[in-house]
């Protein structure tokens, strides 16, 4: 038979324990961090700057760290089961941050930090303790600011999309445009069609958003997940589509002037 002060006690042990594990983790981690220092302050200027199309990247890490939090329950049920197969995860994605940074790839290099961080994690806590935290983990990789040239021919592709489709639009009404490129000839001007109307910022800030409301509220049903993941490039492209037809039919009746006149002199 058990002490009557046995089940008090140990509640105590629980959160001793945890609270060993969260120093030692928080150790680690912050290790971790200081080698990464130059990607993450690649990071913070991407995501600060002004034509940033990942201002978004502020919020990610707060959202996964939420949703370990959220977790701790199920994980700290999990026993450490340390691998040593992390070391090797750990370890290449150590070589990639080298190569890296001797390429000054820092795309590359902000999937370095996540690989580590998976290698640390399994070799620290074992591959249960991933497997529970794979959805924060993948979910950072909103966070990685995509490359200049990859951003350019994305946004060239998208813009002339959704350009030509709001084109073959108002064509519909009567109003007739001529495309030339990123270029619109209408009778009473022409417009051009910026970076800005490709859709290519919301529709990534869209896809973080749609995955985590899956993972949310799609958890019983593979249909719900498939239906907020799959709105979220028809409403990105979609709106911009609207912004450019109705920049289109109001030049076409007010012409230019009026559409770029300030409200107030």
């Amino acid at each position: 038979m058990k002490p009557a002060h046995a089940s008090a006690l140990q509640p105590v042990v629980s959160v001793e324990r945890s609270r060993g594990w969260l120093r030692e983790w928080g150790v680690m981690l912050s290790l971790l961090l200081l080698a990464f220092y130059p990607v993450l302050r690649w990071m913070y200027d991407r995501w600060n700057a002004p034509d940033s199309y990942t201002s978004h990247g502020f919020l990610v890490p707060l959202i996964s760290g939420y949703l370990v939090y959220a977790n701790r329950a199920a994980l700290l049920k999990e026993k450490r089961r340390p691998a040593r197969s992390g070391l090797i995860v750990l370890g290449f994605g150590i070589l990639l941050f080298i190569a890296s940074g001797l390429l000054r790839v820092y795309f590359t290099s902000g999937f370095a930090l996540l690989i580590c961080l998976v290698g640390m994690l399994a070799y620290w806590g074992g591959w249960n303790w991933v497997r529970q935290l794979w959805f924060p983990l993948f979910f950072l990789s909103f966070m990685l600011p995509l490359p200049e040239i990859a951003i350019a021919r994305i946004n060239l592709v998208l813009k002339l999309l959704v350009t030509r489709v709001a084109v073959f639009g108002v064509d519909l009404l009567g109003i007739p445009v001529v495309m030339q490129g990123a270029k619109l000839r209408l009778e009473s001007g022409e417009l051009v069609v910026g970076d800005v109307c490709s859709g290519l910022r919301s529709l990534i800030a869209l896809i973080a958003l749609g995955v985590l409301f899956a993972y949310f509220y799609g958890k019983k049903s593979w249909l719900v997940r498939g239906a907020l993941l799959g709105a979220a490039a028809p409403a990105a492209l979609g709106a911009n589509m609207l912004r450019i037809a109705l920049n289109i039919i109001f030049v076409h009746f007010f012409g230019p002037e009026l559409l770029f006149r300030p409200l107030f002199t």
